[in-house]
């Protein structure tokens, strides 16, 4: 695991946190005058440092690059991590958080990954939408699991079928553990992209995924929607708002509701 410190105030953190999504980031911590981000060895030694190291030096960013081992990691992750509570219906929480007894759901995490754990203002925004929405007896696809998450709110909400996608086999491995962790027995968990999507219709997508990806799957997840489903999507910045029209309006999707926070978006488009 990488490590990289990148001297930045709290405006421009929200900034940069877009822009590092984009090339490929997803795991963050944001402190007052600094942003720490985190990739896997490989991604990053074979991916990502040439691309991300140029951005940062065109830009005039001071940074700092450090490698650790898994266990500085996971304890650098843990004493960072704290207890979401979307009182009075959901509180995420890691084993060793107080237990909330006051709330209608609780979701249990193992903290290995930084995106997806509902602190970043994507993964927040769907699940306080998801709060107040009745998922029971209804089909799920969570495309881009991450954490996986989303997909498990929706099963202890009720739903009658889950199907989780990612690409990233940590992330499935992640998605397995939690579903254990939350005894959430009706999801499949899936490798893979749009091509590994079964031949079903769903009542609702989530699709939690970078604006490059979501343009480009969108037509797909659109064809896997009953009529008047409704499919979920974040993971792009106000500024590329603009962007997400054309695929919305060529795939006959109507905008239903639409999030802020921070910097960022959120959809509820309806089929």
């Amino acid at each position: 695991m990488f490590e990289i410190i990148l001297d930045l105030d709290a405006d421009q953190q929200e900034i940069w946190i877009g822009k590092l999504y984009e090339m490929g980031i997803e795991n963050f911590i944001e402190e007052e005058t600094f942003l720490k981000i985190y990739s896997e060895e490989s991604e990053w030694v074979n991916n990502l440092e040439n691309i991300i190291t140029e951005e940062l030096k065109n830009s005039n960013i001071n940074y700092t690059i450090y490698k650790l081992d898994n266990k500085d990691w996971n304890k650098e992750w843990e004493s960072n991590f704290e207890p979401i509570l979307l009182e009075p219906h959901l509180y995420i929480h890691a084993s060793f958080h107080p237990l909330n007894t006051q709330v209608e759901h609780r979701i249990l995490i193992s903290p290995k990954m930084a995106f997806g754990t509902g602190h970043h203002s994507t993964t927040y925004m769907i699940l306080k939408w998801m709060t107040t929405q009745n998922f029971k007896n209804k089909s799920v696809l969570d495309f881009g699991c991450g954490t996986g998450i989303l997909g498990i709110y929706a099963s202890l909400k009720g739903c009658s079928e889950l199907i989780m996608i990612d690409n990233d086999p940590l992330s499935i491995e992640n998605s397995h553990e939690h579903c254990k962790l939350n005894n959430i027995a009706n999801a499949e968990i899936l490798l893979g992209t749009h091509d590994v999507i079964p031949d079903k219709k769903f009542d609702v997508i989530f699709a939690n995924i970078t604006r490059n990806v979501l343009e480009n799957t969108l037509p797909y997840l659109q064809s896997k929607l009953i009529l008047q489903g409704i499919i979920v999507i974040s993971g792009f910045l106000k500024e590329d708002e603009s962007f997400m029209n054309s695929p919305m309006a060529s795939n006959k999707l109507t905008i239903k509701e639409t999030f802020q926070n921070l910097d960022w978006m959120a959809m509820v488009l309806e089929n």
